[in-house]
């Protein structure tokens, strides 16, 4: 996934973006026999933010699959640095053996430092490709570790279970407002046929009743 579209590569398919938006905008305006300057204006404005967003919600989709697979993949780097391996080589054991996200940036760190970069910068430019809080935490207790020259299987234990906890609360969280979100739903779709049900024989009875009354 990284490393497939450079900087003059997004470019150039924002400005395409743009230049098909404008051009979709004049046809629909040509279709409708007016403002075909103005719909040819819209039609670009969202072709250039178009692109942008994709991206965004690529990223996005990206980092939650970092998150979620996170946990279980330091819980095997803190077996192998029990194990007695350094951290370096557990990384490198965790890549031959597991394939996810967070195993994709491991590689592309063991990269970094193949070429000479130094584990710091390694360890920065994958919270940089990320963007991730989680990454973030587990980079400055790789740091912290190798600055204070403590044992870091313990520090990524706690933050293993920081994270886990984390999860269980939004978990409890979502579930929460599950009754505040189908309170709209029922009370516009479900209540006015849930009357209709009740009610509807009751007041079918009453205008029998006062049209023979009647």
């Amino acid at each position: 996934m990284q490393g497939q579209l450079s900087v003059e590569e997004l470019l150039a398919l924002r400005a395409l973006s743009v230049c098909v938006g404008a051009v979709l905008g004049g046809l629909l305006a040509e279709a409708l026999g007016s403002y075909a300057l103005l719909t040819a204006v819209i039609g670009g404005l969202l072709g250039y933010v178009a692109p942008m967003l994709v991206l965004d919600r690529l990223a996005q989709r990206r980092r939650q699959a970092i998150e979620e697979a996170l946990p279980n993949t330091l819980d095997v780097l803190v077996v192998s640095l029990e194990a007695g391996l350094a951290f370096d080589t557990s990384v490198a054991y965790i890549c031959e053996r597991l394939d996810n996200p967070v195993t994709a940036e491991f590689r592309l760190f063991l990269a970094d430092l193949r070429v000479g970069r130094p584990r710091r910068d390694a360890l920065a430019r994958m919270v940089e490709r990320t963007a991730s809080d989680e990454i973030r935490r587990f980079t400055n207790e790789v740091l912290q570790a190798d600055l204070l020259g403590v044992g870091l299987a313990r520090a990524l234990h706690a933050q293993i279970e920081l994270m886990r906890a984390e999860r269980r609360q939004r978990a409890d969280e979502l579930a929460r407002e599950v009754p505040v979100k189908l309170l709209f739903p029922m009370v516009v779709f479900i209540l006015p046929v849930l009357l209709i049900v009740l009610l509807g024989p009751a007041l079918l009875i009453l205008l029998r009743t006062f049209k023979e009354l009647g």
